[in-house]
């Protein structure tokens, strides 16, 4: 597949920059900050347009928080000026870094998203019988900036985009050369991109029964197939990738339910997983509360007790429902 080349022109344009902001800003436009870029966003995004024709922008001004759903992560959120070069990226390279993944990578693309990967391990779990599940430990803690770079370049040949993919790396590290931030649109672009060649690796190996939601990876197929798969693929991603398979993986019979997403997939129907429905139940039962005591409005609970149970109708949980 050709290089993409001669596109930073077109990242710094004004109408390129204009379209990141309007991005960046949907949703957030009643907040103070998104309403002072607003009030001079020309001036701003000339002046952003400027600095990267020469050079000199730099990256590294992150907002530093911690989230629990379900499990502890530390966001790295850039400021509004570095979101919107990361939009812009987006802009000019996205389609090219999207074209070049497999179907059955799921996560952080249009028309594809959680359920339906979830759907399409229902699917393989009705055509074979066992199944090796893979995820990486501390994946995006683990990304070798090196090896990303290279990957980078075989897809883009613009001398000076890849040197601000350079600098927007270089602008975070939990080790020498290692870790993208979590948090930022490019770094989701980035770490699809980088399980790629396994994708296809495991893909061949498979007959293409393999579905992957970031580094969350399920490979169907029979088991003494799958067994040898497992340890030629701590190989291959330790070699190629640097990166080291939580717990070395796991084999397991798609009778007993494969946990997924959150969910527990068997051949033909799903449950939710344990902590889903602890998440569930301990999150409807504040809003319950909440709305008792008055600190909320009816409205404000209908929103927020719609987006909780969105997941949850995804699987069959009229029994445990009735019995909560």
């Amino acid at each position: 597949m050709q290089r993409l080349g001669n596109i930073y022109e077109e990242l710094c344009s004004y109408p390129n920059l204009a379209l990141a902001f309007s991005k960046v800003q949907r949703g957030k436009r009643w907040r103070e900050d998104m309403r002072d870029w607003s009030e001079s966003l020309e001036v701003r995004l000339n002046r952003l347009g400027e600095e990267l024709r020469r050079g000199e922008f730099r990256f590294g001004d992150y907002n530093v928080f911690q989230v629990h759903d379900p499990k502890e992560r530390t966001i790295y959120a850039a400021c509004i000026r570095e979101r919107v070069i990361h939009h812009a990226v987006i802009n000019v390279c996205g389609w090219r870094l999207e074209n070049a993944l497999i179907d059955d990578s799921y996560a952080c693309r249009k028309g594809k998203g959680q359920l339906k990967a979830v759907e399409r391990a229902e699917d393989f779990a009705r055509q074979t019988p066992w199944c090796l599940k893979l995820d990486i430990k501390s994946y995006f803690d683990s990304i070798d900036q090196g090896i990303l770079l290279e990957i980078l370049r075989r897809k883009i040949k613009d001398g000076r985009m890849l040197a601000l993919f350079e600098a927007l790396l270089g602008s975070y590290s939990t080790k020498p050369g290692k870790g993208i931030p979590i948090g930022n649109l490019t770094s989701q672009y980035f770490a699809n991109l980088y399980l790629d060649a396994f994708d296809r690796w495991a893909g061949e190996r498979t007959g293409r029964k393999y579905v992957r939601y970031m580094d969350d990876m399920l490979v169907f197929g029979q088991r003494d197939d799958l067994r040898c798969l497992k340890a030629d693929s701590a190989r291959f991603l330790a070699d190629r990738l640097r990166l080291t398979i939580k717990g070395g993986g796991s084999l397991q019979p798609v009778g007993h339910g494969v946990e997924f997403l959150g969910y527990r997939v068997f051949p033909g129907f799903r449950l939710l997983n344990h902590r889903s429905k602890i998440r569930y139940l301990r999150k409807s039962r504040l809003l319950d509360r909440l709305l008792a005591e008055g600190r909320c409005t009816e409205a404000h609970y209908q929103v927020r007790m719609t987006a909780l149970t969105a997941f949850i109708k995804h699987a069959d949980t009229f029994r445990w429902r009735g019995r909560g």
